[in-house]
């Protein structure tokens, strides 16, 4: 998650008596639009002060195991803490707004500072995907309209919801079910854009074209569950050896393609027999490697020359990383 924000000093909202009907749709659209839950957060943040003029507050996100809260950002001079359990909270404890005015006999929230307060979560059928904090930023409470701080919330966790589904299904459809790397759908809409962010930035970019050698001996021998898990255990290797911003993908059968954004061709080749290590516990695996722009600028010729380094080395011994030196005439 993004670091923790501030946003504004609540002064210019506290001058407006009434929210801004409009400002909810404009936010939902762009919540709608966002690539993932951060990314929608720092959308929200921007437009909750406008949504709860009069107000000051902060946004919190679900943190982990046992109902932890992670704040994201606050306005008008609220810095929320880094965590809140659910124990500090007791809107996020009843999944409910929870509103404290002066003599109230409701129990305040630990987090809350001034004399009014609520506590909403933003709430969608399976759950709750973060909270808001509201405070006053007078003596007064702000004069919301009634039931407004209610629906803002709830129409927020609907969309919000909504999000969470739509890029669960879409990391569902660029997945391989049996590995759980990337699938081939992914790499064909995704690897052209990695290569021109690599050679936009002025920064290499390289692939190694893995195969397994004699996988299909070992599935006419042991069988096809036998050689499942030899694949799963080789897609794991894969990607627990390499870094976060790399890209394992099976491409089909006992084909796999690991995409090394800023990774020259001597570095990549390095790392290709490192893997080879890794996975000789396993399989006897052939890599072939290419590097852009060293080799091509295309995105398609590097995939070409990395399979024809491939092809070499399993035509030449097996086992083997092939890099540029060794590629054939």
């Amino acid at each position: 998650m993004a670091g923790r924000q501030v946003v504004g000093t609540g002064a210019q909202d506290a001058a407006r008596s009434t929210p801004e009907p409009q400002l909810l749709a404009e936010c939902v659209e762009l919540v709608a639009l966002a690539q993932d839950l951060p990314e929608a957060q720092g959308v929200l943040l921007g437009y909750l002060p406008g949504l709860f003029p009069g107000t000051r507050g902060a946004l919190f996100a679900p943190g982990g195991p046992g109902g932890v809260l992670v704040g994201v950002g606050g306005w008008g001079g609220i810095e929320p803490p880094d965590q809140l359990g659910p124990e500090a909270c007791w809107g996020w404890r009843t999944n409910a707004p929870h509103e404290v005015r002066p003599g109230s006999p409701r129990p305040r929230c630990a987090h809350l500072v001034g004399p009014w307060g609520i506590c909403a979560p933003l709430v969608h059928p399976e759950g709750a995907l973060g909270l808001v904090q509201l405070e006053a930023t007078s003596e007064q409470p702000p004069g919301l309209p009634a039931g407004w701080v209610v629906a803002v919330t709830g129409v927020l966790g609907r969309v919000l919801g909504l999000l969470v589904a739509t890029t669960a299904l879409a990391v569902r459809a660029a997945t391989d079910p049996l590995t759980g790397v990337h699938n081939r759908r992914f790499f064909e809409q995704r690897f052209d854009t990695l290569v021109a962010q690599a050679l936009g930035a002025e920064q290499p970019v390289s692939v190694l074209a893995v195969d397994l050698d004699e996988f299909k001996t070992l599935n006419d021998t042991r069988g096809h569950l036998a050689g499942d898990q030899v694949l799963r255990q080789v897609a794991h290797l894969l990607q627990a050896h390499t870094r976060p911003e790399d890209h394992v993908v099976r491409t089909g059968g006992d084909e796999f393609v690991v995409v090394l954004p800023g990774a020259s061709l001597v570095t990549a080749t390095t790392r290709a027999q490192h893997l080879h290590q890794a996975l000789s516990p396993i399989a006897s695996v052939s890599i072939g490697v290419a590097s852009a722009p060293q080799d091509t600028t295309s995105p398609q010729e590097l995939l070409e020359i990395a399979d024809q380094r491939l092809r070499h080395a399993k035509t030449t011994g097996k086992g083997h990383t092939r890099p540029a030196s060794t590629t054939p005439p």
